[in-house]
């Protein structure tokens, strides 16, 4: 995994187990002793943080550092061997109408 991706999920990793203990970004960060700014560009993958910063956010959220680095798969990712037998058609069947048409005319846009 590149880093720049690693930096990604896991701030998106940590922004998830945050919300799901209540904490703010505020609370957080006084917990670990650190900005909150700093909080903020870690969630949005704007900074690099050091082991011992990611350590403390850790044990603040009350989870391993294995646990922390232990990424959820990506939902929406397609592989390119997948790509080939997907029809959109069969992808929004079950969606409203109105859904259905968002959908459609962000692909004719985006295909454009």
């Amino acid at each position: 995994m590149e880093t720049i991706i690693v930096i990604k999920r896991l701030g998106e990793r940590i922004r998830t187990l945050r919300r799901k203990k209540r904490l703010t970004q505020q609370d957080l960060a006084e917990r670990a002793g650190v900005d909150p700014k700093y909080i903020g560009q870690i969630e949005r993958a704007e900074t690099n943080p050091t082991i011992k910063i990611i350590a403390r956010i850790a044990e603040e959220l009350d989870i391993s550092l294995p646990e922390l680095f232990t990424f959820p798969p990506e939902k929406y990712v397609v592989k390119k061997e997948e790509f080939g037998d997907m029809k959109v058609s069969d992808l929004i069947k079950d969606k409203p109408s109105e859904i259905q048409q968002i959908i459609l005319r962000t692909i004719k846009t985006l295909s454009e």
